[in-house]
């Protein structure tokens, strides 16, 4: 590819990301003025925008360039290495059964790779960047170190295409591979809505902003509610948290457990959160 077809394509890719941010900013909004949590001072919770704008562009772009060829890749290696019986039984789905089966096994694998990310030092320093911030809005989802974006990403999206439910020369498998991650991106940013209403029994079947705000708390019930969709992934594996209040305070003990953000700046410190569990 030539420095001229890759700048157009990173321009025409930061063009569709400036329109969805236009989408995503009209819908949020309105929404987190009319129902924010507490709306007596809400200057003292916004983030600065340009900041959060520079992470919305930075960890859509960068991990889409580098993750999309290796996808591929897995993709067709799939479609030749995987047993017949299967690649047929595959084929044989139709778009719904697939999209369940696509998104059932993204949940499942992405919960395990959202939980390594707390429990693992290594992976910890970059996803404590997005737990970084201490009020938690739509913006936040984008707040995040690239490295851990690819991760969550891949943790999703990997297996769907090691089993061959996406990529090339799989029936439907284009519409798996745009659906899943538009799906997930919209309900990202919704999750960490700045809202106070709640959706009753809704909350025991899907993950809501109230039960992801407390994955964000930074109390005794920190570390729960790794699901980004499906909340009985927590209830299998004992980390379900959702009272009838919303959590007390957000944010990391010590920012300087976090990987700097560019490949140039401070070494990050000791991850003393971890060390106090230990």
């Amino acid at each position: 590819m030539s420095h001229l077809t890759f700048l157009r394509d990173l321009s025409i890719d930061a063009v569709r990301l400036a329109i969805w941010l236009a989408i995503l900013a009209a819908v949020f909004v309105p929404l987190e003025r009319l129902f924010a949590r507490d709306r007596r001072d809400r200057s003292a919770r916004k983030s600065p925008l340009a900041g959060e704008i520079g992470y919305y562009f930075l960890n859509n772009l960068l991990p889409a360039m580098i993750l999309t060829t290796p996808l591929v890749i897995i993709g067709a290696l799939a479609q030749r290495l995987l047993p017949s019986f299967w690649l047929s039984l595959v084929a044989a789905m139709p778009l719904p059964v697939k999209l369940l089966v696509s998104l059932l096994l993204a949940e499942l694998v992405s919960y395990w790779g959202h939980r390594l990310s707390h429990q693992w030092p290594l992976l910890w320093q970059f996803h404590a960047r997005h737990h970084e911030p201490e009020h938690v809005n739509w913006l936040t989802n984008s707040h995040d170190h690239p490295i851990d974006m690819m991760w969550s990403r891949a943790s999703a999206l990997l297996p769907v295409y090691v089993l061959g439910l996406a990529g090339a020369g799989v029936q439907h498998g284009s519409i798996v591979a745009l659906a899943l991650p538009f799906f997930a991106a919209f309900w990202a940013f919704f999750i960490h809505a700045d809202v106070r209403f709640r959706f009753g029994f809704l909350e025991k079947l899907i993950v809501t902003p109230a039960f992801h705000h407390w994955h964000h708390t930074n109390d005794e019930w920190r570390d729960h509610n790794y699901a980004t969709l499906l909340p009985v992934m927590d209830r299998l594996f004992g980390t379900h948290h959702l009272p009838d209040h919303l959590p007390p305070c957000y944010g990391i003990d010590d920012r300087a457990d976090m990987a700097p953000l560019l490949p140039f700046g401070p070494a990050p410190g000791g991850d003393a959160r971890k060390s106090e569990k230990a």
